[in-house]
């Protein structure tokens, strides 16, 4: 595929894929200066997970180090995708979700070739599984509405990061 083509996303062929998105992280990560900006987090996250179980799409859940200050996923998740909650993925100490092979597995079995990621941090949790494209499906697109904002380093590094895949 060149940087130029475009591949439809639908229900059909996408899969939602949440990273991160855990309790002891969403009250210190950085890019969240207030309480009011947790909760809008908080409530597109819940929108995104609603929609896709309503659709029928498949969802996978990933966390980091729930036994540590990163904490449990949120437990919203819990109540509105309880078997995707139960069969989450709980990476030990794998920052990349793209390095546990738990992980891969999991949205390979989903079967889709587009990925719809929202991850708690752009930095960690979307930009480096993007740059591992033999290993992530076939069109990955992030879910910035997930988040209170993408910083401009943060988009540029993004930026640079597919472009150089999609030249490959």
């Amino acid at each position: 595929m060149t940087p130029f083509q475009h591949t439809q996303f639908n229900v059909d062929n996408t899969a939602l894929v949440l990273v991160d998105h855990q309790v002891g992280t969403i009250g210190w990560a950085g890019e969240l200066a207030n309480d009011d900006e947790r909760k809008q987090l908080k409530m597109w996250v819940r929108v995104m997970a609603r929609f896709a179980k309503s659709a029928g799409m498949p969802v996978v859940l990933t966390t980091s180090l729930e036994g540590e200050a990163q904490g449990p996923l949120l437990p919203e998740f819990k109540e509105i995708l309880p078997a995707e909650y139960a069969a989450r993925i709980q990476r030990t100490g794998v920052i990349n979700a793209w390095d546990d092979p738990q992980f891969v597995k999991a949205v390979r079995a989903t079967g889709k070739k587009n990925l719809l990621m929202g991850g708690l941090t752009t930095d960690v949790c979307l930009v480096p599984p993007h740059c591992r494209p033999s290993k992530r499906a076939s069109t990955w697109w992030p879910c910035w509405t997930s988040r209170r904002r993408a910083p401009r380093w943060r988009l540029k590094t993004h930026a640079t990061c597919c472009t150089k895949q999609a030249l490959k």
